[in-house]
């Protein structure tokens, strides 16, 4: 167990894989996909489930699990990510499944024992050296792990931050207190193995774009005043030590992956290292919104899972980057 001040570093968590397999020992490409799927719970009775997700309690079951998994691993199918990072899944369960249904074969899957939702890694390759990261506050923790991919070391930091249902500025300090950890494992994950190619992804609840007033959780490279927190750039020259590029800063106008009340949010993040612009391995290729009329609603918005409805996809629409080696 490593303390950081304010926080706390849990190890081990869940970790298995579903097939036994090789890597491949060359990897020209690498597509890396984020999505929040919004309560994936699966039919069993686990005792920590919402409600209106407990088989005990309400008319959600198997047949109803089922329906929705086959429509997302479907998704999942058709934008063939190599690493997917999920956020609100019920479990380890509900990654097995995913396996059974993708060409996805390794897992790890976070533990919060006081949360109903968990964060989850799905990836073609085996998936080693898994821990959890959780702010003391009580916050849903942050799952990290590191993969080979054709001989490079990558490493994952999937994150879900407090919401804004409290408010946007309340909830805020919550944010920043988990971006200052992600700040430290993601220095400590660097310091130990220079050359990393680390990728952090998740639904943040937040961005540089649509930040409360200061201090926001996550900052530009160009502040004057880091304050320890996350920090990102949409500038490649200025990606250095734990400073991560942000796909969307390069931007004119970045576009939204979450639809609220009559805008769009940029919460749902993929953001890389200095590894990607490195000259060696793989390199940044593309990241953007994955927006498919399949996942859209009438209005070109997300198509919430409608739980009494029983139709639907998510609330989010998916992020993906592509890499790629010469």
């Amino acid at each position: 167990m490593r303390r950081y001040g304010l926080f706390l570093i849990l190890v081990p968590v869940l970790l298995a894989g579903c097939v036994i397999g090789g890597c491949d020992s060359r990897v020209e490409k690498l597509t890396v996909m984020s999505w929040n799927v919004e309560n994936l719970f699966d039919g069993d009775v686990d005792g920590n489930e919402y409600p209106e997700y407990d088989p005990a309690r309400s008319d959600w079951g198997y047949a109803d699990y089922h329906a929705r998994l086959t429509v997302l691993s479907g998704i999942i199918t058709s934008i063939e990510p190599d690493i997917l990072l999920l956020q609100e899944i019920e479990g380890g369960d509900v990654l097995r499944d995913l396996c059974e249904r993708t060409s996805l074969r390794y897992y790890a899957v976070s533990d919060d024992s006081r949360s109903a939702i968990q964060t989850g890694i799905l990836s073609r390759f085996p998936v080693r050296e898994v821990t959890t990261h959780r702010p003391y506050d009580g916050s849903r923790s942050m799952l990290k792990a590191a993969i080979d991919v054709g001989g490079e070391r990558v490493a994952l930091l999937n994150a879900h931050w407090r919401s804004r249902r409290d408010g946007a500025a309340e909830s805020e300090p919550y944010r920043l207190r988990a971006s200052v950890l992600a700040n430290l494992v993601i220095s400590d994950e660097l310091a130990a193995h220079p050359g990393t190619l680390l990728i952090l992804g998740g639904d943040l609840n937040t961005s540089v774009q649509d930040a409360p007033a200061a201090p926001a959780a996550i900052g530009l490279a160009a502040d004057a005043l880091p304050t320890g927190r996350l920090t990102v750039t949409g500038d490649p020259s200025q990606v250095t030590g734990p400073v991560l590029y942000d796909f969307r800063q390069g931007e004119d106008d970045p576009c939204g992956s979450y639809w609220y009340d009559g805008a769009w949010y940029a919460f749902d993040h993929l953001l890389c290292s200095e590894g990607a612009y490195d000259g060696r391995g793989l390199e940044f290729e593309y990241a953007g919104v994955y927006m498919k009329d399949a996942l859209a609603d009438p209005a070109g918005h997300p198509l919430r899972y409608d739980r009494y409805r029983k139709r639907g996809i998510s609330d989010h629409f998916p992020v993906v980057m592509r890499l790629s080696s010469d």
